[in-house]
């Protein structure tokens, strides 16, 4: 089926390959400027006969400027791991998503490297037995910061898929590149884990994301390990009494003492899916909800402070992460950070960064991309 947004993509493609302006185009096929550019916006298609001319003049055939040939098709993947779940978007450089998938957690820090590769594989495969020309796949995960992670990553993915390209960063990358286009800012996650960390000429420089065991607090498996704590004492009558204590019961079947060697043989996403009950507790003013969620802003804004004493030159934060999706944890993250500082919040998920990423990694144009995802995103979810 004949599409005009995919020719007024092609022509627009070939034409910058080329190194002509809509102008020389139109001087060499006899039309105005302005024709060009509406057959560029997909406002209007070209007669056949300019059809067949502008083939010839941008050296392509006909079918691939009108799309009917996949033989040029750049199609892309775009990963963004975490500690509880990681997400995969199958893409073309029209911008249409050709499937979205949700897979397991790939922290290596959580999972261990070698289950971590296994795991990418296999849905790296499955998206391949969809489209098996795919050019190229950027990762961006937790846990891939340090250069062994992420090297180990590239290198087992590379022995799996030698004609792919493929990139392995940190899941930072995704935040700033799926906000802002600057080169020079500071971001934050609290999702399982917390972490800041600054962002110059390509570089990430961290600040806290130590892990689970040694996290102080500000992170989701904080938030959940800090419930079960305060049912626990709740019930053996050393703590505050505290509506979480109920709904952790309820929650894990049964009694909390009796149920915590279950709880400890669970792993960091687990304890971090308690962090929804108190913050159903803090909307009906649980006095101990309301502290465990002011200790942990508290942290979180903490660690962006101290990214920013670094960075001063910094102006911009970007935040995300599955907490900051709750509004009162985002206020009160927000109103105790350094008021000098520009609190941006994307309004896509980390995924679209690295979308764009992967974009880059294959010098695919992301200007499609970034005008479609919200739409697209929207029809897989």
């Amino acid at each position: 089926m004949f599409d005009a947004s995919i020719l007024a993509y092609n022509i627009r493609k070939h034409r910058e390959i080329k190194g002509i302006s809509q102008k020389e185009l139109a001087d060499k096929l006899f039309v105005s400027a302005q024709a060009i550019s509406k057959w560029e916006r997909g406002m209007s298609i070209p007669e056949i006969d300019k059809l067949c001319l502008l083939a010839e003049l941008l050296e392509c055939s006909l079918d691939t400027l009108v799309g009917n040939s996949e033989e040029n098709e750049v199609l892309m993947i775009g990963v963004d791991g975490g500690g509880t779940k990681t997400e995969y978007i199958l893409f073309d450089e029209r911008g249409n998503i050709l499937k979205r998938i949700v897979g397991e957690g790939t922290n290596p820090n959580f999972y261990g490297l070698d289950n971590v590769c296994e795991e990418l594989k296999k849905n790296i495969k499955y998206l391949l037995a969809i489209k098996p020309n795919i050019k190229g796949v950027f990762i961006g995960g937790a846990g891939l910061l340090t250069s062994m992670n992420g090297d180990y990553v590239k290198e087992n993915l590379k022995k799996a898929f030698p004609m792919m390209k493929i990139r392995c960063k940190s899941d930072m990358f995704n935040i700033i590149a799926s906000a802002t286009d600057e080169e020079t800012c500071l971001g934050a996650i609290s999702g399982t884990g917390v972490i800041a960390f600054s962002y110059k000429n390509g570089e990430i420089t961290k600040y806290g994301g130590y892990g689970t065991l040694f996290d102080k607090a500000g992170g989701g498996y904080n938030i959940g390990k800090d419930a079960i704590l305060a049912a626990l004492q709740d019930s053996e009558g050393i703590g505050e009494a505290t509506l979480i204590t109920k709904a952790i019961t309820e929650r894990v079947g049964g009694n909390i003492v009796e149920k915590l060697r279950e709880i400890y043989e669970e792993n960091a996403s687990y304890i971090a899916s308690f962090s929804s009950i108190v913050f159903d507790a803090l909307e009906k003013g649980d006095h101990v909800a309301r502290k465990i969620i002011e200790e942990n802003t508290n942290c979180a804004a903490g660690l962006i402070n101290a990214a920013y004493s670094k960075n001063p030159k910094s102006k911009t934060v970007v935040l995300a992460g599955s907490l900051y999706k709750n509004e009162a944890f985002f206020e009160s993250v927000k109103k105790k950070i350094n008021p000098e500082l520009r609190v941006i919040k994307s309004d896509k998920p980390p995924v679209f960064g690295a979308c764009v990423l992967a974009c880059r990694l294959v010098e695919a144009d992301p200007r499609m991309l970034k005008e479609k995802f919200k739409t697209e995103y929207e029809r897989h979810i």
